[in-house]
């Protein structure tokens, strides 16, 4: 990277840290020229670690993001701040959200279909306010099926037809609380309750172990200090003075404790930073043992949240299969007539 944006030799900064049991690294160059005394200029620079970094992958063999490949092959994952931003206040990954309703416009040729698939996920298809296509969770949050599902509004009417054929918003909510039963939501509200019950004492543990872990580095790097000041001492206490240093000359004496101090400092270095990273794995092993726990009861409780979600559209698709049924038997029947 510093070849690449020309700043070779200037200084840098290195920042290890962890985070949720992973270890990665911040760095940060000075970009002032101290001779010259103006700034670096860095022009394109995204581009150029672009760049890097698929020579890198190239490299190394390793599979090529398909934002690399030649094709730019569209990453379905691939959302914008708004749609993140408005996944994270209603506690969804808006990742989720985009493949759930992408699967479904793949999986279907038509209106109905489409309907079907939609709430066999927990979604429903509406009319929004501006006359285009909205999705309806359980919540009664509303999304845009354009830019959440990637598609075009004339390839949306194309295969849906007009929205004018769909309730509005508000009729969609409210048929979404009729239908819904309160035992279902009320699972609901119990599950994220679950979740933040059980997640407590694991988060309550991850702190405790970071707390502890931060003061035991401190009082390892202590007594490594003392340790390294005691041996600094020791290897200057070699040195006589006076005349005695003036011997130690002439019989190459000091020139031999010399190239002996640097040896011994040396192991000394290598012994000290084996010791850390020796205790920083300890530590960070210990600190993914439980984040594994924690990863494990979010995606346990994911996996409920999916399984509730189809419960609910297969109890949506009997009323609606119900009312249909129901409906047809008036018609066969035929219009009651007055005597």
């Amino acid at each position: 990277m510093e070849q690449t944006l020309g700043l070779t030799d200037q200084p840098r900064a290195i920042v290890i840290h962890e985070k949720d049991g992973r270890r990665h690294a911040h760095v940060v160059w000075s970009r002032i020229d101290a001779d010259m005394m103006r700034a670096i200029n860095l022009p394109f620079y995204k581009t150029k670690l672009m760049e890097l970094s698929k020579e890198l992958f190239l490299e190394n063999g390793w599979e090529l993001p398909n934002g690399y490949r030649v094709d730019k092959g569209k990453n379905p994952l691939n959302f914008t701040l708004a749609e993140w931003q408005q996944a994270k206040r209603l506690g969804i990954d808006p990742r989720e959200v985009k493949q759930t309703l992408q699967g479904a416009w793949q999986a279907s040729d038509n209106l109905q279909a489409f309907q079907h698939a939609l709430e066999e996920r927990g979604y429903f298809l509406a009319r929004g306010d501006r006359r285009g296509f909205v999705v309806i969770d359980l919540e009664n949050k509303v999304y845009s099926l354009s830019r959440y599902a990637g598609v075009k509004n004339k390839d949306l009417k194309s295969k849906l037809s007009e929205p004018e054929r769909l309730p509005d918003v508000g009729q969609t909510q409210r048929l979404v609380y009729q239908r819904v039963s309160r035992q279902l939501r009320a699972y609901i509200a119990q599950k994220k309750a679950e979740l933040k019950k059980e997640m407590e004492p694991l988060r309550t543990q991850a702190m405790d172990i970071s707390r502890r872990q931060r003061v035991d580095r401190k009082v390892t790097e202590l007594k490594l200090r003392e340790r390294e000041r005691n041996e600094v001492k020791e290897r200057a206490g070699r040195f006589r003075r006076g005349l005695g240093m003036i011997f130690d000359v002439l019989t190459g004496r000091l020139f031999k404790l010399r190239r002996q101090n640097e040896q011994e400092a040396a192991k000394a270095y290598l012994r000290d930073k084996a010791h850390r990273e020796q205790s920083s794995n300890t530590q960070l092993r210990e600190r993914q043992k439980i984040q594994l726990k924690i990863d494990a009861l979010k995606s346990q409780h994911r996996d409920a949240r999916v399984a509730l979600a189809r419960q609910v559209g297969q109890t949506l698709q009997d009323l609606r299969r119900n009312e249909h049924e129901r409906e047809h038997g008036r018609e066969r029947e035929g219009p009651e007539l007055e005597m």
